[in-house]
């Protein structure tokens, strides 16, 4: 019964407003005929009401206001042909001002209704839209995210395995050179010396450049060792505090899980260093027994106050959108009157 009602709302939905106006004076020429011919005591006026919340509804208020004129109009007709003389005169003006309002109100309460449903259909259509504009805006971001990690895996290991290795290559075929020119007392073995010490030194910023690419490696326990270098690389590079707690051992066999913990912490901890000065900063990673377990960073900086690019910014949506990436959640408060906590939990099933 639903169905069709809400199928013959879309049919009248779909005429044009002279259509609707068409049918409107087929039920008033009805109501209006049994108006006439019934006696003046039995009152039509409700029934007025029925062409007249139509027209409203279907073809606005404007049209809703002349049925109601019309309406108006014959039942002043009918009653002068029907009612007693005594019913007429002032009485009878009365009654039609009081009738008058009375049809009005309906056009109006009618079109209020409609305009109302609209506005209702057209807030739910927006939000619809916005769902799925949102979850389109996820997916890309995942995308996004899914081909970079998998770009970054891809050239730290042609780095690693490619030229890494082929400068390896010539820096112990240039160290053989160079023991054969010092066997022969040759002045360019100082050149080559030269050479093999360069060598070496792009081979070292080759590995680093990979590392940076491919932190964790693709055992179980990469996050351990990834975070413990990682804490000893801030130690060396800023010369602050960093240090890395692991009381049990918190293995994760999915590498991409734990790819995307050690972004987070990487994340967290430039943070608490650029914007919140901070000079002592504890990553800590705990486990749970159903499989899961929790990501701390924590820092002495200036709160989440002083640093607010990196509390309220691309940062902080990126480290949240990547714990939502392996199921998990982030939160960011402060750590008492100085300093920043930063809490990635995430579960057993993540990734």
């Amino acid at each position: 019964m639903r169905n069709a009602g809400t199928r013959l709302s879309s049919f009248f939905e779909r005429q044009s407003k002279y259509t609707i106006l068409g049918i409107c004076f087929g039920a008033l020429a009805i109501i209006g005929f049994f108006d006439y011919t019934l006696p003046y005591a039995v009152s039509m006026s409700i029934f007025y009401t029925a062409p007249i919340m139509f027209a409203a509804w279907y073809a606005g208020k404007k049209s809703g206001d002349l049925i109601a004129i019309i309406s108006l109009i014959i039942t002043w007709w009918t009653d002068e042909l029907t009612a007693p003389p005594e019913a007429l005169g002032w009485i009878h003006t009365y009654r039609m001002i009081v009738r008058l309002f009375f049809f009005l109100f309906f056009s109006m309460g009618a079109a209020a209704l409609k305009a109302r449903r609209d506005l209702g259909a057209a807030r739910s259509e927006l939000d619809r839209k916005q769902i799925e504009l949102l979850e389109r805006s996820h997916r890309l971001e995942r995308e996004i995210i899914r081909i970079s990690e998998h770009e970054q895996r891809r050239i730290g290991q042609d780095l690693h395995d490619g030229l890494g290795q082929h400068l390896t290559g010539i820096a112990f075929m240039t160290k053989v050179l160079e023991q054969r020119l010092v066997e022969k007392s040759l002045p360019e073995s100082a050149d080559v010396t030269k050479i093999v010490k360069l060598v070496n030194e792009a081979i070292h910023r080759t590995r680093e450049l990979a590392r940076g690419l491919l932190p964790v490696l693709s055992d179980s326990s990469g996050l351990m060792s990834a975070l413990q270098q990682f804490a000893g690389e801030i130690e060396d590079l800023f010369q602050i505090s960093c240090r890395f707690d692991c009381h049990d051992p918190v293995l994760i066999e999915n590498r991409n899980v734990a790819n995307h913990l050690y972004r987070i912490a990487q994340e967290a901890v430039h943070n608490a260093v650029r914007h919140g000065h901070a000079k002592r900063i504890v990553i800590r990673l705990d486990g749970s027994d159903c499989g899961g377990g929790s990501l701390y960073v924590q820092d002495d900086g200036c709160g989440i106050a002083c640093g607010q690019p990196g509390s309220s910014g691309m940062g902080l949506h990126i480290m949240r959108y990547r714990a939502g990436m392996i199921g998990g959640s982030l939160e960011v408060k402060r750590a008492g009157e100085r300093g920043t906590t930063v809490a990635c939990r995430f579960s057993g099933q993540a990734g």
